[in-house]
């Protein structure tokens, strides 16, 4: 098994994100062509999404991406402008979604490539990571508490750059966010 950064081609990281489609069920887990051209109205030079995985065979077993956190810079892009957006979009970035294989589950897998991502996050300027754990079908936020993350209780907003943050809709968990 070996865990490394995604490179920026369609078809690896369409093979990422039909992996962790199969895990969150939701339609595009690493930012579109489309939502990046949205984003550029507001923040012309938005960091590249980082996108990791873990291979064994070739064949994806686990993967991880982080993005600057959309919605948060959006917001302070029309509150705070273009410079306030730009500082938020240089220092933070959101664990968006993360997902390793049943069977390789608590092998350290998921460790790694947490650990890969944070590194490739800070040498592209980022200061800070913060996400949301899903409860279903089992908590995860115990698994970035033993990373060192802080996690947050339900309902408690994280405070970004003078934005508030919070979990959106019925979405069961809680916000985990780590200096890095």
């Amino acid at each position: 098994m070996y865990v490394r950064r995604v490179e920026e081609s369609p078809a690896a990281l369409g093979k990422c994100n039909e992996f962790l489609r199969q895990f969150h069920k939701v339609s595009a887990p690493i930012p579109t062509p489309e939502i990046e051209q949205q984003l550029a109205q507001h923040l012309p030079a938005l960091p590249q999404p980082i996108t990791v995985a873990a291979y064994e065979n070739k064949t994806i077993r686990g993967a991880a991406t982080c993005w600057a956190p959309i919605a948060l810079v959006a917001a302070s892009a029309k509150r705070q402008g273009s410079a306030h957006a730009s500082k938020i979009a240089t220092e933070w970035r959101t664990l968006t979604f993360m997902a390793v294989d049943g069977r390789h589950q608590r092998k350290g897998v998921g460790r790694e490539l947490v650990g890969l991502l944070e590194r490739e996050c800070r040498e592209s300027g980022a200061l800070n990571i913060f996400g949301f754990a899903e409860d279903l079908p089992t908590p995860s936020w115990p698994f970035y508490s033993a990373l060192g993350y802080t996690i947050h209780p339900p309902g408690q907003l994280l405070l970004i750059g003078g934005n508030s943050y919070g979990q959106s809709g019925n979405r069961q968990g809680r916000l985990f966010s780590k200096s890095i």
